[in-house]
């Protein structure tokens, strides 16, 4: 498993990373706001993250926890809330086309590919 390490400053950590033998899929942000922290209105709750693909892929969540990367199974603590900022990062590792589509268009214009070669798509902080 690979090291997440969250700074104590609150900076962005990868929540969720999804390998495919085609890309690499990222998920970043703050575990929570500072009002939801205060509140604690999530404690004993539990989440679930749903992953639709074609080909195989593994798929690892920041726990909180034990502070790094787990795999995906089950229940996990809640990662995601709205009026959070979040940025996602994907980055191509195959010569197959990739686009980034959600329901959301707000969210679906953001991401975009950068750089010279277009092999990162990238979306700048978003509220989910």
């Amino acid at each position: 498993m690979r090291k997440m390490v969250s700074h104590l400053t609150g900076s962005d950590i990868e929540l969720l990373y999804i390998w495919t033998p085609k890309f690499y899929f990222t998920i970043k942000g703050s575990l929570k706001g500072p009002d939801m922290m205060k509140l604690d209105i999530n404690k004993g709750v539990k989440s679930s993250v749903k992953i639709s693909c074609r080909d195989k892929y593994v798929a690892e969540v920041y726990s909180q926890e034990l502070g790094e990367a787990v795999q995906l199974s089950g229940e996990i603590d809640p990662l995601f809330f709205e009026q959070q900022n979040y940025e996602i990062v994907i980055e191509k590792i195959s010569e197959c086309d990739i686009e980034f589509y959600h329901d959301n268009i707000n969210i679906r214009n953001k991401v975009s590919p950068v750089g010279h070669a277009k092999k990162i798509l990238t979306g700048c902080k978003f509220h989910q």
